[in-house]
């Protein structure tokens, strides 16, 4: 193998510097000739045993005196050996030779072999610099074909994640990548994989967060500048972290950012740190003040909520009909009418027997849903059919849903088509007692009890326990603690809260007496009912009285709570 890739580096380099145009061609050909050597000796040394049982069926029927025989029964052992591994050689070379012979468009770049002096001879790459592309699986499954086998892999991710991950792979022993791209990645779920990569692998040199501030205006997405270098051996270290406030609207306060200018009020800057049990975990990064206060949050006696107590609501694309959907049905219908979802007057003109309206669930948005409150007397209702009603045949008991749902067949994109909404949950977690969580909050996070039947979709999520009291839980998330510890400890979009699953299941919710557990309920209570009998009535003195309460709890010192409280705003 070595020879193979000294003699193709030669080439290589022959091939660079020649201009004798006829030379050029005839190079191109030696060069195509010997990446298919190299492909097959590197298959060789990978594939052992696959080679080994190719050559014993060539040798065994060798013997065969009818060539005609003889090819017949090799070529049909070989299909089986094939099979057996899921590899066929034949085709494997057909491809390699029309791609390097221009053929086809190779759907490949063979990183290793086309800078073989960089890997067999330095290691890697001293410095990869990108801006790699940003795309989302579900916008673009097409992009990761052929990917997803890799080790990187993983769903709800961005494509730019598995670019970090293999250039990594492509740096030298304390080569450095930067790169420009989303900011999210520090907690979002699908960048697991790659925060693990490189908490394991790398040192982080420099992290510059333009926050809210768009440096590319046409693609409207918040990034960062991140500088890694390749190192495996230092742990627990502090390193260069900016980034702008919500407030920096000017290019001048980006580049206050870039030349470390710290006497801008619109910047951020402080050592941040990088420690080995970071794994698996979000990479948020705090200034020491508000670490300090989040360090005492977790201290205090608490618990965190499970996978089977959090669960997301219906996912459903269409609940109303839009403006696209309803042009492509030819305008026959009117932007909004019910589909899934159904008002009162297109419930009511369906018509429905009794075993049709065992389908029927309330449907509750955010015109019903509140912090603290939500209002039982739902607008809309929704047909809650399951993977089973994907089969035609079992909509045949339920005719008049049928036929409402037929008039849009056309435009339903469910995974459960025609009939069958994309996803459903537990119902369990839409019945009883229960708290309605907001996916995204644009003030503050904000969390509704409901003690009534309550489905929502997958704007929101649902919390249900059976191990902690679910009005003093209300209370408990709905405090400026929590929404201090969920701004620095969570999800954010610039100002903006995403309270995914995961930062719920990350709140350290507290352990606390019978009595103050009772005198958070009875706050709790009140606020409900004053809301109960008014939804717009101000229960702002209760609610202080409950952060108090909290406050107390975790024994903070006025300097502590005025930094929670700034935290908040």
């Amino acid at each position: 193998m070595s020879e193979l890739l000294e003699k193709f580096k030669q080439k290589k380099d022959e091939f660079l510097n020649e201009s004798n145009v006829s030379q050029k061609t005839k190079l191109k050909e030696e060069i195509d000739n010997l990446l298919v050597e190299i492909f097959e000796s590197k298959l060789k040394t990978q594939k052992a045993d696959f080679f080994n049982r190719l050559e014993n069926i060539k040798n065994k029927y060798s013997v065969l005196p009818n060539e005609k025989q003889r090819n017949e029964i090799i070529e049909q052992e070989k299909q089986k050996l094939y099979k057996d591994f899921d590899f066929d050689l034949e085709t494997a070379e057909k491809q390699l030779k029309e791609f390097t012979s221009g053929q086809q468009v190779k759907p490949f770049f063979l990183w290793n072999l086309y800078f073989s002096e960089v890997f067999y001879g330095k290691g890697g790459f001293d410095v990869v610099i990108a801006n790699p592309p940003y795309v989302k699986e579900y916008t673009n499954k097409n992009a990761f074909d052929g990917l997803r086998h890799s080790p990187y892999y993983q769903g709800k991710m961005d494509l730019w994640y598995l670019f970090a991950c293999l250039t990594l792979d492509f740096l030298k022993e304390n080569g450095v990548l930067t790169f420009i791209a989303t900011n999210n990645w520090v907690t979002n779920f699908g960048a697991s994989k790659m925060r693990n990569k490189i908490v394991n692998v790398t040192q982080v040199l420099k992290l510059i967060d333009f926050n809210n501030y768009k440096i590319f205006e046409s693609a409207g997405i918040q990034t960062m500048i991140m500088l890694f270098q390749r190192n495996s051996v230092v742990d627990n270290y502090t390193f260069d972290y900016r980034k702008l406030n919500e407030n920096a609207v000017d290019f001048s306060n980006v580049v206050g950012l870039l030349n470390n200018k710290k006497t801008d009020e619109n910047m951020i800057f402080f050592p941040a740190i990088i420690k080995d049990n970071f794994i698996d975990k979000s990479l948020i990064f705090n200034n020491p003040v508000v670490d300090n206060v989040l360090q005492t949050i977790e201290k205090c006696d608490n618990f965190r909520l499970t996978e089977n107590e959090v669960a997301q609501g219906v996912v459903f694309p269409q609940d109303f009909l839009n403006k696209k959907n309803n042009e492509k049905l030819g305008d026959i219908y009117n932007v909004g009418d019910g589909i899934f979802a159904l008002s009162e007057l297109e419930l009511n003109s369906l018509n429905l027997t009794e075993k049709e309206k065992i389908l029927i669930k309330p449907y509750f948005t955010t015109n019903e849903l509140f912090q603290y409150f939500g209002d039982s007397n739902n607008k809309y209702w929704i047909i809650y059919t399951s993977s089973e009603f994907k089969n035609p045949v079992k909509m045949k008991l339920y005719p008049n849903i049928k036929n409402h749902l037929d008039k849009f067949v056309k435009v339903i994109t469910s995974d459960n088509k025609p009939y069958g909404l994309h996803r459903t949950r537990n119902e369990n977690f839409f019945k009883g007692e229960k708290i309605i969580s907001l996916r995204k909050c644009s003030d503050s996070p904000f969390f509704t009890y409901t003690n009534f039947d309550c489905y929502v979709s997958a704007t929101f999520y649902v919390i249900k326990t059976m191990r902690a009291n679910q009005v003093f839980l209300t209370g408990f998330l709905n405090s400026s603690l929590c929404a201090f510890w969920l701004r620095f400890k969570g999800k954010m979009q610039g100002n903006n809260y995403q309270i995914d699953k995961e930062p719920l299941l990350n709140i350290p919710i507290p352990v606390v007496t019978e009595g103050l557990q009772k005198l958070i309920i009875n706050l709790v209570d009140q606020i409900l009912n004053a809301k109960n009998a008014n939804p717009q009535v101000n229960t702002t003195v209760l609610e202080r009285e409950i952060d108090q309460l909290i406050y107390k709890l975790y024994d903070l010192t006025p300097e502590e709570i005025k930094i929670v409280e700034g935290g908040t705003k």
